[in-house]
């Protein structure tokens, strides 16, 4: 037992060593004070210089053993910024939080909530007025004052509001004549794609009498425009008379599915919704022949906007469709209706008791923080249970009572400083009650990166001078002194980068001992070439180019013709005169076999091919070397080297031997264009003959297929019918 134990602990501080090892490597990565605050939250930097120095320590590690100025940042207690106590107009408590963190740290805030009693509670209902929900309206009507009694009893500081729907009043959707509406229904009124019937009020009397007055639709097709009629409530705050202060609940009361985004298509409707109030004075929907149907999406973006409850209250043939919608959409639920509505009261007071006495989190924004988990402490009776969201991470409360509190504790985890991008934001939303807003800024600047000799004023900082590819300082050709490169002697550039020796720009050859042949610039052992120039020693002109300093063909060209010139007849001699005719004196020329294609050198040196067209029509061709002259007396100095043959165009003598003969190119030509026009024929009369074939295959089969059997007509009479007087005796 005891040699087990031993190996456990070994094993255990095995682990333990490796850990930390893998830590502290990835804290030896930083290279700065702020990199190195950066990597992990245990990550230390060290601020010796000495340590700076040191090739085989690291500044930044999880913990020092020598170093004896160590900076490490930790974060700040939360502190709340706004915290209004619970009341009869609060319910969650602190509303703002701010924190200052380290990045990659963790941090724990607390929040309460407690529903208040007689808390502002804003109910619209929202009716289908199709007539198939006919009874419903009915039912509604015989309701309308216990539903608004029953929404007393939830809260006396209530506001209760009505409107109701149909569908767009463009075909396909409703009956039209030309451009007139037809109404669709017996004892029905005109179709109409939304109404504020009644906006928000306090007035029951009120609400009462307007759910009295109306009267059912109908329109042509099984959906309906419920998410129109949605959108309109859900945006038009001020006309349907929202109050920022209260529960928001919306009751949808249907018994058909919904048309969604893309269905207005159908009647031309193209645009987008644009999430937008189109309500006239009258309450009327105006847009509906602008903008389609909402998008799923959409509503769930407004719904989260504006924290409102939707509660579908549907028949049985639309419950499964609505039930599919709920996850779809934040903050939403589905109860069934009987046939007739019946149960309408007492199912919507019920919910309304549930919701206001149920915190359910949700997570709106983050930011550069992210909520790692949320752990509710809710109060210690039966009847009030934990419940789990998003898989356990999110803990809320239901069936909580007025006057007993919940606790919320939101663990967040703070990014790094990139996504912080200096401050983050988390906002929790507890659905009904409130928002709780925290603000992280992160604490990503070092106080001071590096210490002076002195340690006065932090006015030095030996961390972060710049680095090669390999992230040495310097290079390794100087050292940092107050953040700046003191290169040794033979280097220059911000890290040391660059040798100040030149022979690397410096042709081998010996011809040409100017640094990048006098066309460039060396950079760091490297020639920077003039535009115009290319080649390791910007040797070689670009004939493209017209910002070279010369064309050596052109100009070489002048020198070629001189001499040819002089020679026309005897071209074997012209390799002889080289130094009579002033600027082309003592250009070596050289007479050889035909060039071979670039690339070519004469003396090792790059030239370039050229070429001249003499008197008699021959082209000579010829390399001249690209150099550009060192002064205006050796601007013509290019050595010549040229061909020993000339290529010169036979003359053509009409009848004779080397005459074009124009005979066998006009009977190919009028052959080919006969042989080409009997192939095409040949592949049309195969294609007619296969189409031809296959109809009289479907002709044939079809014949086969009839059946000629002999029935007789059912609509047939005969023309004759025979009737029995009773009166006739046998």
């Amino acid at each position: 037992m005891q040699s087990l134990s031993t190996l456990a602990l070994s094993a255990a501080a095995m682990l333990l060593a490796l850990f930390g090892s893998a830590v502290g490597q990835g804290c030896s990565s930083a290279g700065t004070c702020a990199d190195c605050l950066d990597v992990a939250h245990d990550c230390q930097w060290c601020s010796d210089l000495d340590q700076a120095y040191e090739t085989t320590l690291s500044r930044c590690a999880t913990s020092f053993t020598s170093c004896q100025n160590v900076t490490s940042i930790t974060s700040r207690p939360p502190r709340n910024t706004m915290a209004a106590p619970i009341g009869p107009t609060v319910q969650v408590t602190p509303q703002k939080i701010s924190v200052e963190a380290r990045s990659k740290d963790t941090l724990t805030v607390r929040v309460e909530l407690e529903p208040a009693d007689n808390f502002p509670l804003d109910v619209y209902y929202l009716m289908d007025h199709s007539f198939s929900f006919d009874d419903d309206l009915s039912t509604l009507q015989q309701q309308a004052e216990n539903i608004a009694n029953a929404i007393q009893t939830v809260s006396k500081n209530f506001q209760i509001g009505f409107g109701s729907f149909v569908d767009k009043t463009i075909q396909p959707f409703v009956t039209t004549q030309g451009e007139q509406l037809v109404i669709q229904c017996d004892n029905c009124k005109l179709p109409y794609p939304f109404e504020n019937t009644f906006p928000l009020s306090n007035s029951t009397q009120n609400f009462i009498a307007a759910v009295n007055t109306r009267t059912i639709s109908g329109n042509l097709d099984i959906a309906e425009g419920t998410l129109d009629a949605m959108m309109q409530v859900l945006v038009c705050t001020d006309k349907i008379g929202w109050r920022d202060n209260a529960r928001r609940v919306l009751v949808v009361g249907t018994d058909a599915v919904y048309h969604s985004a893309g269905d207005g298509r159908v009647a031309g409707v193209v645009l987008p919704n644009n999430a937008e109030c189109q309500l006239d004075a009258k309450g009327q929907y105006t847009g509906y022949k602008t903008y389609d149907y909402p998008s799923i999406g959409q509503m769930n973006s407004v719904l989260e906007e504006r924290d409102i409850l939707v509660i579908f209250a549907t028949a049985t043939s639309a419950f499964v469709e609505y039930q599919l919608l709920l996850p779809r959409l934040e903050g939403s639920i589905v109860v069934e209706l009987r046939q007739d509505s019946t149960n309408l009261e007492a199912i919507l007071t019920s919910e309304l008791r549930r919701q206001i006495r149920e915190a359910r989190p949700s997570i709106l924004v983050e930011d550069g923080v992210r909520v790692q988990r949320m752990r509710a402490d809710c109060p210690r009776n039966s009847s009030r249970n934990i419940i789990q969201i998003d898989g356990g991470k999110i803990q809320g409360c239901s069936n909580l009572g007025f006057g007993s509190g919940a606790m919320f504790d939101v663990t967040l985890e703070v990014g790094s400083c990139a996504e912080l991008r200096g401050t983050g934001l988390a906002v929790v939303r507890f659905s009904g009650f409130g928002d709780v807003e925290v603000n992280v800024t992160g604490l990503c600047d070092c106080p001071c990166e590096s210490i002076a000799p002195n340690g006065t004023f932090c006015e030095c900082d030996n961390g972060a001078c710049a680095r090669d590819a390999d992230g040495e300082f310097c290079s390794g050709n100087g050292r940092c002194e107050c953040g700046t490169c003191r290169c040794n002697e033979g280097y220059v550039g911000e890290a040391c980068e660059c040798a100040t020796k030149n022979s690397n720009c410096i042709p081998p050859s010996g011809v040409d001992e100017r640094l990048c042949s006098g066309q460039g610039t060396c950079q760091c052992g490297q020639c920077d070439c003039l535009s115009g120039y290319q080649g390791t020693y910007c040797e070689m002109c670009i004939r493209t180019s017209s910002q070279c300093d010369l064309d050596v063909c052109t100009s070489s060209r002048f020198c070629l013709e001189l001499f040819y010139g002089i020679n026309i007849t005897n071209f074997d001699e012209f390799v002889k005169i080289n130094s009579t005719f002033g600027p082309c004196s003592g250009i070596p020329v050289l007479l050889t076999e035909p060039v071979t294609p670039l690339p070519h050198t004469i003396n090792d040196i790059p030239s370039t091919l050229c070429s001249a067209t003499d008197p008699d029509g021959c082209i000579i061709n010829y390399h001249v070397v690209s150099r550009r002259a060192v002064s205006e007396a050796e601007r013509f100095f290019y050595p010549l080297q040229i061909d020993s043959v000339r290529e010169c165009p036979q003359p053509v003598t009409p009848g004779g031997s080397n005459a074009f003969n124009y005979l066998p190119l006009v009977l190919g030509i009028v052959l080919g264009l006969l042989f080409a026009g009997i192939l095409m024929l040949l592949i049309w009369r195969l294609y007619t003959w296969h189409s031809d074939k296959q109809e009289y295959n479907r002709f044939v089969k079809a014949q086969k297929a009839q059946d000629w059997s002999k029935a007789e007509n059912p609509l047939y009479k005969n023309a004759t019918q025979k009737f029995n007087n009773p009166t006739f005796g046998n």
